[in-house]
């Protein structure tokens, strides 16, 4: 059943670009120009992707994946299309994971304009993120970690529904974004329950409103802030689950300093005495800084992470009996502090990560870029 729903949306998604490279075809140029299409674009298609293989150390322990060795951690190819038409921008994005196996990551279809006074609009209709958590919206390949924080898995990933985008008129400074999704997860082409995931955010970014949403100092400078919340409702058969979301975070990039906080916290509503209500709460604190190395400037960065995640239960009465005690429903909560190095090969922001440390972790990754633009990877 992954497997079919994996093709289904596969199949859609290339339906798309067939869609846009057979419009294109129509159009090409056969006869007389017509004056009817003076103002629409040519079609645009990019290929591309990215590795990243690791080598990881991990101190021995009696709990289990403390083997060393190599890992492919990820990789992806991706392909997209886009065409201007007057006061428009259709565009089609497709990303998929060949690692351990093919799953399929993004495939929507979308518009884009401009409003009055520098404002602008997205939309977008497939398989997206949804517009929660700044560090569950960064792309993996731009990442100034080898992972993202743990906080992430708090928040709404990858979704099937719509999503828009809206920068204000006047203050495209500030930026709206929302979306309503069937909340079943990735590759589920089907809304069983018929609830859905409604998320919303909130930014107001002062300084490089325009720029990608990426990590390190490597980029332009930026500097943002933003609230998030969402509610995801699920029919789990006898009882209903109810999943509220509040999240806040603030990055800034300037003179070769970056750094990013962001705070998530979930709480999640069960209908029936099944489960015992329960809060979860992630919090990530990041900075890096690009060396002024003489004859090596804005090529080699330091960073590092902090970052706490807690589960816990404060609606119920759970006493511990004893060590051991496997009566109690099970909670966590843990701290962790990891360091990196990266190299960027060029300055146009093809970077290069080095080793990343866990408490008793460490691991090597490397990354290759082989898309046809520019970008930051990790």
């Amino acid at each position: 059943m992954p497997a079919r729903r994996a093709a289904f949306a596969t199949a859609v998604a290339l339906a798309a670009v067939v869609g846009l490279v057979g419009s294109a075809w129509a159009d090409r140029d056969s006869g007389p120009p017509d004056p009817r299409r003076k103002h629409s674009g040519a079609l645009k298609v990019r290929l591309g992707g990215y590795i990243q293989p690791q080598i990881r150390l991990r101190q021995n322990s009696p709990a289990p994946f403390d083997e060393d060795g190599f890992r492919l951690r990820r990789a992806r190819l991706t392909a997209s299309a886009s065409r201007d038409f007057p006061g428009l921008e259709l565009h089609v994005k497709m990303e998929a994971e060949l690692t351990p196996e093919f799953q399929l990551m993004d495939a929507y279809a979308g518009a884009r304009g401009d409003l009055v006074a520098g404002g602008a609009w997205q939309v977008d209709f497939g398989q997206v993120k949804a517009p929660f958590s700044r560090q569950t919206l960064l792309s993996d390949a731009v990442l100034q970690l080898p992972e993202k924080a743990q906080l992430t898995s708090l928040a709404s990933d990858r979704q099937l529904g719509a999503r828009f985008i809206v920068n204000l008129p006047a203050v495209p400074q500030v930026e709206i974004s929302g979306g309503m999704f069937n909340g079943e997860g990735r590759n589920q082409i089907e809304n069983i329950d018929q609830k859905f995931l409604y998320v919303g955010r909130l930014a107001f970014r002062p300084i490089g409103w325009d720029a990608p949403m990426i990590e390190s100092g490597f980029g332009p400078d930026q500097l943002s802030f933003a609230v998030s919340a969402g509610r995801n409702v699920s029919d789990l058969g006898s009882y209903d689950q109810t999943i509220t979301l509040l999240g806040a975070d603030a990055f800034f990039s300037m003179y070769g300093v970056s750094g990013t906080v962001e705070y998530l916290w979930r709480k999640t509503d069960i209908s029936s005495d099944v489960s015992p209500d329960f809060e979860s709460q992630g919090l990530n604190v990041q900075a890096g800084y690009l060396l002024p190395i003489p004859g090596f400037e804005r090529m080699l960065e330091v960073a590092g992470r902090y970052e706490e995640f807690d589960l816990r239960y404060p609606n119920a009465d759970f006493p511990i009996l004893g060590p051991g005690d496997e009566t109690r429903p099970p909670a966590a909560s843990s701290a962790r502090l990891a360091t990196t190095t990266g190299s960027m090969t060029s300055k146009r922001s093809s970077r290069w990560p080095r080793t990343s440390r866990s408490k008793s972790s460490t691991a090597a990754a490397v990354t290759r870029r082989i898309a046809t633009t520019p970008c930051c990877c990790r």
